[in-house]
Parts: structure tokens; C-alpha cells; sequence
């Protein structure tokens, strides 16, 4: 865990899932959203997820060349007990289920009652397990005909929810799909199927700062968890409508309001994610008067690895702790803060975290400031 800043603790937040371990199955071509935003959801609640590849310690790449570096290879982690094991979609499952290590992996943690999800294209591989007859599932809509001939009532909806089986259409599905998920592995089946969604950032607003070849994580994973506990995320970019690209997978994301019109609005938070898109942001006068603003207003303000360059150039970081890459310590004390090499440093209210790895720890404590304001 971190160390405390002297300005504020971090604020502790629930950890429901510690001590429970995952599996998450992978291939080339794999979903980015559907095999990260799991990842980083199970870690957020307290547990300990690993990728499963034919090989450990390969890099997989997505459709464009998004990184992903597999911790086990299927072999071993069939000599492994997992609570919760996810197949992401993308064309990776029909890879994987040609593999029969995987599949034999996949099948011996269903057929022993633990947790299983698939979703999008990953109805594929629920196909080759040939677990689906009399089941109800969902997929990608394409796939929609082989889900039926395996004998599968299809629905159009998610999450599905069927026994110790959670299914899920599309990555817009995933805040649900992932809510369901941490429900069922702290309370079982009637967690999941009964308990009312918990929304406890309702009536919250949050601003996402991004800009082309923006780091897909550091805006998607808090898009999806903010949206998840039922916060109103605004996309904000130079213009609005902007279609911004992310640097490596070249995913869009299209934004909601123009910086300008912006700063005519007041945001519960500000989140300032890092990679290249920072650079173009810093030069821009208003992305600055934004965050300056932010932060004198007394609302949180959220920076995440180069993201911090943003801050800097508003000359918002005086005086302030912060948590951050240590190629950045230098530029972070030039600018009149203290660099800390923590995770995540909570300064009234300026939260920084180091980089991506840390996403879980950050949304931890950037849930538990929203939802105790």
C-alpha cells in the first residue's frame, strides 16, 4: 500500500474480492476493453488476476498492436485452482479454442461450479466447450445462429446470467457485465440475479480530458468503472465532437463538449490521463485554465502519469505531493512539488497516480473521495 501524503491519507475502500484469484484467457487479436477492463476491475476489488496464453511470458497484441503480456502458460494453470475465470472476445477465441489445454482448462473450472464469463465473439469458445445446451447465454449478434444450434436459448440482453455462467454482447456491456461478477464472488448467484445495482456516484459528473493518441486505459478503464457506479462521464477535447484515437490500438472515442464550453461547467472531478495526448493538451490555454480552475475551486482533480505535465503547465502543482514516474521526478520538483514514489499520493484534493498498473488503486481512491463528497 502507499504511504499517506502529509496533506490527507488515502481513503480506504471496500475490497471485496481479496484473496480470490483470476484467470483471464488470451490470444492474438484479442478485445483490448474485454480482456483489460476485467483485469483491472477484479484488481480494484481487492483480488489477483493473470493472463493464460499457450506460452508465459509471451506479448499478445490486438488488432493493432495494443500489448498484452500473459503471466502462465494454460498447461500450468491447469495444476492451478482459480475463483473466476473470463474469456474475452475479438478473434482470440477462435484461437484459443484450438487449443485443448485451454479448453480442458476452461471446462474442469466450470464443471467444478466455479465462476466462468465470456463475452462478444468469446461465445465461440462456450460453443467448443459444448456447455451451452439448455443454458441461456448472449453474444456478439453474429455468432447469435452457433449459440442457438449448441443448443443455447440466445437473448439479447446482458449480463446473462445462468448458474455459475455470466455472459456479455459487446464491451458497452462491461460495466454491468463486470458488476455482476464482483457481486457474484462475494455473494453467489443471488448477489448477482437480486441485489439492485449499486450506484453510488449517481448525480455525480466527471470529466475525462482527452486528446488524439490519448493511452487507451487510462481513458477507458475509468470511463467504464465511473459509468459502472452510475456517474455522468463528459468527454472533453478541444472540440466538441472530436474523434480522438488512442496511440497503439487506435481505438475513437468521440467528445461530448469542447474545452471551452467546459469551463462554463463545474465537474465533482477532473481526470488528466497521460501519454501523448498530454503533450498536445498542455499548449493548449484552456485545457490549463480548466485544471487551474479545478483545482482552486476545491473539486478533486485526477492526474495520471504524463498527465502530470498537464498540471505542470498550469503552475497547479506548487506546494503539492505527488505520485509519479520517476523519469517525471525531475520536471515534478522543478515545478515546486514534492515527488513521491508512490502508486497513488492524495493531496487535499489532487490525486496522482504513477502510471497505468496503478489504475486500480487510483479508481479505489477516486471512488471512495466521490462517493463520500
Amino acid at each position: 500500500m502507499p504511504r499517506p501524503s502529509e496533506s490527507g491519507s488515502i481513503p480506504t475502500a471496500a475490497v471485496p474480492l481479496e484473496g480470490k484469484q483470476a484467470a483471464i484467457l488470451v490470444a492474438d487479436n484479442f478485445q483490448v476493453h474485454e480482456a483489460y477492463y476485467p483485469y483491472f476491475r477484479f484488481r480494484e476489488a481487492g483480488g489477483q488476476a493473470i493472463f493464460v496464453g499457450d506460452e508465459a511470458g509471451k506479448t499478445y497484441r490486438d488488432y493493432h498492436g495494443e500489448p498484452l503480456r500473459s503471466s502462465l502458460d494454460a498447461q500450468s494453470a491447469l495444476q492451478q485452482d482459480f475463483d473466476y475465470l473470463h474469456i474475452p472476445g475479438g478473434f482470440a477465441p477462435m484461437k484459443m479454442r484450438a487449443n485443448a489445454d485451454m479448453l480442458k482448462l476452461a471446462c474442469d473450472h466450470y464443471g467444478a461450479g466455479q465462476l466462468l464469463s465470456a463475452i462478444c465473439h468469446a461465445g465461440s469458445f462456450l460453443v467448443a466447450m459444448n456447455i451451452l445446451k439448455g443454458r441461456r447465454a448472449t453474444c456478439f449478434f453474429t455468432l447469435k445462429d452457433d449459440l442457438v444450434n449448441a443448443g443455447a436459448e440466445y437473448i439479447d440482453d446482458a449480463p446473462i446470467i445462468d448458474g455459475n455462467l455470466i455472459t456479455a454482447r459487446t464491451p458497452g456491456d462491461l460495466p454491468a457485465f463486470m458488476e455482476a461478477v464482483v457481486r457474484y464472488l462475494e455473494g453467489g448467484i443471488s448477489a448477482a440475479t437480486t441485489m439492485p445495482a449499486q450506484l453510488p456516484l449517481e448525480g455525480k459528473v466527471v470529466a475525462l480530458l482527452v486528446e488524439p493518441r490519448y493511452q487507451v486505459h487510462q481513458v477507458w478503464y475509468p470511463y467504464y468503472r465511473l459509468k459502472a457506479a452510475g456517474c455522468e462521464v463528459q468527454v472533453v477535447s478541444a472540440r466538441k465532437r472530436n474523434v480522438c484515437r488512442s496511440r497503439i490500438s487506435r481505438l475513437d472515442i468521440k467528445s461530448d463538449m469542447s474545452v471551452r464550453d467546459a469551463l462554463d461547467k463545474e465537474f465533482d472531478a477532473l481526470i488528466v490521463p497521460g501519454d501523448w495526448a498530454a503533450d498536445r493538451m498542455r499548449t493548449n490555454r484552456a485545457f490549463l485554465e480548466l485544471v487551474r480552475e479545478q483545482l482552486k475551486s476545491g473539486r478533486l482533480l485526477v492526474s495520471i502519469a504524463e498527465g502530470h505535465s498537464v498540471v505542470i503547465s498550469a503552475d497547479a502543482m506548487r506546494g503539492r505531493q505527488v505520485g509519479g514516474l520517476p523519469e517525471m521526478a525531475k520536471d515534478i520538483e522543478n515545478s515546486g512539488a514534492s515527488w513521491i514514489d508512490n502508486p497513488v499520493v492524495m493531496d487535499s484534493n489532487l490525486i496522482t497516480a504513477r502510471d497505468t498498473d496503478d489504475l486500480p488503486e487510483l479508481m479505489r481512491c477516486v471512488m471512495s473521495r466521490l462517493t463520500s463528497n
